[in-house]
């Protein structure tokens, strides 16, 4: 029976070689841990070459600790470790480390995966132990009592799994292990795996075999100390490169960190790897809370609705995507990069909330009007051609909308009054028609507005709501203000080719078609409308090109003494001798000057060519020294700044005395123009001309003109004459009107004495002086002449 060895189970040792083994455990769990943190931040390839990495470092570092821990046993015989055994130890060892690694980092598969692995990491670790004891070789057998060695074998596995559950509820708990917890639990955990291979031998029983021969370690240090040097600079090398891999990481951390933008990264299998504060901002969520989660399952639902499509488009094509969206939750804009990287997809966020407010207000100021609100020209312009090219497109009606001398309330009031009645007219038109309907300030005074999918009559009903809606004084300055609209409307028809231009110039005819016909009407566009401007607008050419050819002509219509029939004045009246048309009168083309402009080279002309007329005529007849020329003003006129010295020119270049000079002006044209004209008539007045006021009687503040302005005659209006003969009450009115003028100094003409019994009457009445068909018609140079040549008297 042969003899059995039992060892105590802390048989004696080398004590450096133990130590020795202790650090190089110790070292290769630090280094594990150092590169598991560097392995959970990789994606890809990366993540693949670092556990592969750690699997062989670390594994190799494990096998020479236990290597090094055979060295340092002091056995009662003799023994030599096999090469073969400690190979498949080694193998062994990396294949514990990978399975250890792979569990730590599929932290977010299933919990019975992750314990399988964990099983199987224990089971390599007794796997590696068991080749380790095999390969040791003595004169002796080793065998092990069945309850002991399974205890053994379970505290191996138990260890290593412990050792596993510890490093990932650190990792699922987003927990990094300070410098000194892993210094301790790198030593607690290779001291743990030192003493259970000590303990395993400590349990085997030797049953000695004289006959098998074998070498004697009896200076171990002599393998181990290479080994362990070779091992540390394995190890420490490993650390280095994660360090400053690590340091590196940390620096451009350091500035994604600081970024304003947010930023996500996330692997090809979806597994966030990275986010910067913005970015935890921006979701709600810290970093250690996201990391590791699927990405399309960590950030909010709304973010995720909008970046997963894309980014994995781009992700697929390799190729960068950007674009923009508003993010529901904050209402906030963003500019999404979405850069696919070999083995990660970077997504970066950047917050144009203030540029998108500022691109915002900028076209909203290009295609709204500033003073209003309403849409502009522009806007509205392209509102009508999005109807007109509608497929599905149906009636829709565009009003077009003059105020009603609108230029007045400015002139009298100021721009500031003319401003608020503007705001508050524009409020008042969003009032009248329906939310999908477009409200347009043109510019000045005009509006239009498009009223989608309305009949002719249903547009017609909202124009007649705007007229009533303006009926109402608007309260403006401290002052109540009325304003009536002219509207014109033009009708896009389904079946008709329509363009925005041509319906806006339609509604713009209808709406001077109405101001024509009086004002605060409503007037439908119809082609007759289009040929009646058509004519008008060739009629301004042609007027245009009259001035210019000298087609202007005068003719004169005397004021007569009623008693004596002498001529006081001869009243010059423009005529258009048209080369085709003949004599055009004014009625025809002197609105249309006035709204062309054109009746301020006109009105030059005639004050010119009236006073040369009428010095030539002093100069020819002898009783006609005296002989005065009136010469109408128009409101234009009145306004130019230069009429004083271009009536004072025309009286130089002439040789016409002032005194023989007398400038009409109507009522009307005095409206609101009161600051401006008086200053230009008091300096002609001053200068010696005479003032006259025309069509008197018609205005709202004829008493108040005639106070203000320095006018030494009253022309009035040819009603006077024609009412005056009906009944005693209009008598007795025009008697009122002389008896004032006399109490005025103000000399009196009655115009529009187109019979003798009117001339009576005036006479009668103390009227002194008269004018209308009466006595003649307006005549030419030529028979006027003839008339002065009898001596200035006219048929009484």
């Amino acid at each position: 029976m042969p003899s059995i060895l039992r060892l105590p189970i802390w048989f004696s040792h080398h004590p450096g070689l133990l130590i020795l083994a202790i650090t190089l455990l110790a070292a290769s769990i630090a280094t594990l841990l150092v590169l598991i943190d560097r392995i959970l931040v990789a994606v890809g390839m990366a993540r693949r070459f670092w556990r592969t990495a750690a699997a062989l470092t670390v594994g190799l570092g494990v096998w020479s600790a236990l290597y090094i821990g055979l060295l340092s046993m002091r056995l009662p015989l003799p023994f030599s470790l096999n090469l073969s055994y400690q190979l498949g130890a080694l193998a062994l060892a990396v294949l514990a480390v990978y399975c250890g690694v792979m569990a730590l980092d599929l932290i977010h598969t299933r919990p019975w995966v992750r314990g399988m692995i964990f099983l199987l990491t224990g089971l390599a670790a007794v796997a590696t132990h068991w080749l380790m004891f095999s390969s040791v070789e003595m004169p002796a057998n080793i065998r092990y009592r069945a309850v002991s060695f399974s205890t053994w074998l379970v505290l191996v596995a138990g260890a290593t799994i412990a050792g596993l559950w510890l490093l990932d509820r650190r990792l699922r708990l987003r927990r990094d292990l300070a410098p000194t917890m892993r210094i301790l639990f790198s030593v607690a955990m290779g001291s743990a795996g030192i003493a259970l291979q000590q303990a395993g031998m400590g349990i085997a029983e030797l049953v000695p075999t004289p006959a098998r021969p074998v070498s004697v370690i009896d200076q171990g240090y002599m393998a181990a100390i290479p080994v362990g040097l070779t091992v540390f600079g394995i190890l420490g090398l490993a650390a280095i490169t994660v360090s400053n891999e690590r340091r590196i990481e940390v620096f451009i951390t350091s500035l994604t960190d600081r970024s304003p933008d947010a930023l996500f990264v996330f692997s090809r299998t979806h597994i966030l790897t990275y986010v910067n504060p913005i970015a935890e901002r921006l979701v709600g969520q810290t970093k250690a809370a996201l990391v590791g989660r699927p990405v399309w399952e960590a950030v909010p639902e709304a973010l995720s609705a909008i970046l997963r499509e894309p980014a994995e488009r781009s992700a697929t094509e390799n190729d960068l995507a950007c674009f923009e969206f508003c993010y529901p939750v904050s209402g906030a804009w963003y500019e999404v990069y979405v850069q696919p990287w070999p083995d990660s997809v970077a997504v970066v966020l950047k917050d144009v909330s203030v540029r998108k407010s500022l691109e915002e207000q900028v076209r909203h100021q290009s295609l709204h009007d500033p003073l209003t609100g309403l849409a502009n020209r522009t806007l509205f312009r392209d509102r009508v051609e999005q109807a007109v090219l509608d497929p599905s497109r149906r009636e829709f009606a565009v009003l077009f909308i003059d105020l009603d001398d609108f230029k007045l309330i400015n002139d009298s009031y100021g721009h500031q009054v003319g401003d608020e009645v503007l705001s508050t007219l524009g409020a008042r038109l969003l009032d009248c028609v329906r939310t999908g309907d477009t409200v347009s300030r043109l510019g000045g005074d005009e509006f239009a507005i498009m009223l989608r999918s309305v009949s002719l009559a249903e547009a017609t009903e909202v124009a007649e709501r705007i007229i009533e809606a303006f009926g109402e004084p608007v309260r403006a300055g401290g002052r109540d203000v009325t304003v009536s609209p002219s509207i014109g409307i033009a009708m896009g028809e389904a079946d008709r080719a329509d363009n925005a231009d041509e319906l806006l110039s339609n509604a713009d005819m209808a709406m001077y078609d109405a101001k024509a016909r009086g004002k605060a009407q409503v007037r439908i566009y119809d082609p007759e409308m289009y040929r009646a401007v058509r004519s008008r607008l060739d009629l301004s050419t042609e007027l245009r090109r009259a001035v210019q050819a000298g087609e202007m002509v005068l003719h004169y219509q005397p004021v007569v003494a009623l008693d004596t029939g002498h001529v006081l004045y001869l009243e010059a009246l423009v005529r258009w001798d048209h080369p085709e048309r003949g004599v055009i009168p004014p009625s025809e083309f002197i609105p249309l000057a006035e709204e062309t402009g054109l009746i301020v080279p006109i009105g030059k002309w005639v004050v010119n060519e009236a006073c040369r007329q009428t010095r030539l005529w002093q100069k020819e007849f002898p009783t006609a020294a005296t002989l005065a020329v009136g010469v109408n003003l128009s409101a234009g006129e009145l306004e130019e700044p230069a009429l004083a010295a271009t009536v004072k020119g025309a009286l130089a270049a002439s040789g016409l005395a002032p005194a023989h000079l007398v400038l009409e002006v109507t009522e009307s044209s005095l409206l609101g123009h009161t600051t401006t004209v008086l200053h230009h008539l008091e300096s002609l007045r001053s200068h010696g001309v005479s003032l006259a006021i025309d069509d008197f009687g018609t205005g709202y503040s004829s008493l108040a003109y005639l106070r203000r302005f320095p006018f030494s005659i009253i022309k009035l209006d040819k009603t006077f004459v024609a009412e005056s003969t009906a009944s005693d009450r209009d008598k007795a009115l025009l008697g009122g009107v002389l008896d004032l003028a006399r109490g005025l100094n103000v000399e009196v003409v009655a115009e529009g004495v187109e019979r003798h019994d009117q001339a009576r009457m005036l006479q009668e009445l103390g009227c002194p002086f008269g004018q209308g068909y009466c006595f003649t018609r307006p005549l030419p140079p030529g028979p006027m002449a003839d008339l002065l040549r009898k001596g200035m008297r006219t048929v009484t």
